[in-house]
């Protein structure tokens, strides 16, 4: 399997854990239309936003540029041959994945993509279908 699927196959897997957690017991309130933002009552974050807390993922060089200091908002980057690239081009270096899937899993998309879990399964599709076409 692809290394980009199987780094997908991890984040599926971590926000199948978040669909589960109750929302008042996440570390972090899930939102596709924030990156990672720190507010004064807490911290939210999207599907990639999560992935920077996932250790295999961060190992692989995923990271996030630095909050504000006491709110602000972050944005998920990697770094490859000495480039920095942020928000869905990191998902695309990170995942091996081409601009339009970077955007059906990483932006938001209405009813389609606002829950942990509605975004692992688009994962797990994108997953089997790549797998079908090898």
């Amino acid at each position: 399997m692809r290394i980009g699927l199987s780094r997908l196959r991890l984040l599926a897997q971590h926000l199948d854990k978040l669909e589960a957690t109750p929302p008042e017991k996440r570390k972090r309130e899930f939102v596709m239309g924030v990156w990672l933002e720190r507010f004064s009552c807490g911290t939210a974050a999207c599907a990639l936003g999560e992935a920077c807390f996932i250790p295999q993922l961060k190992a692989a060089g995923l990271r996030h540029s630095r909050f504000g200091s006491i709110c602000g908002t972050a944005v998920p980057y990697i770094v490859r041959r000495g480039k920095k690239h942020s928000g869905t081009d990191a998902a695309m270096h990170l995942f091996g994945i081409s601009h339009s899937d970077a955007h059906v899993f990483f932006m938001p998309r209405g009813s389609d993509n606002d829950t942990p879990g509605k975004v692992a399964t688009l994962i797990r599709m994108y997953i089997a279908s790549e797998k079908a076409a090898a």
